[in-house]
């Protein structure tokens, strides 16, 4: 079934995005745009998203990471309780 906050999140995750091309050494040039949007100032983690790949700030990606984590092993909980999951 067709979720609103489903197509939300995809095209505020994907629809917000900027192409980017890689130099002649492979290397991408962080924009002003990709600086603001996401916090990197001189390092960046590279997150493998199926098609596509998000840039993260590193401290931010790690509280992101843990808080996935951690909704995932409440939802896991619920689910072995006798719980709807998603």
């Amino acid at each position: 079934p067709f979720l609103q906050a489903a197509d939300d999140m995809s095209f505020f995750c994907h629809g917000d995005g900027t192409f980017v091309k890689p130099d002649a050494e492979g290397r991408i040039l962080l924009t002003d745009f990709i600086r603001e949007h996401t916090g990197i100032a001189d390092q960046a983690v590279f997150v493998g998203r199926g098609q596509f790949f998000q840039l993260w700030e590193p401290e931010a990606f790690a509280a992101h990471r843990e808080a996935v984590r951690k909704r995932l092993i409440a939802m896991r909980a619920q689910g072995a309780a006798g719980g709807v999951t998603p």
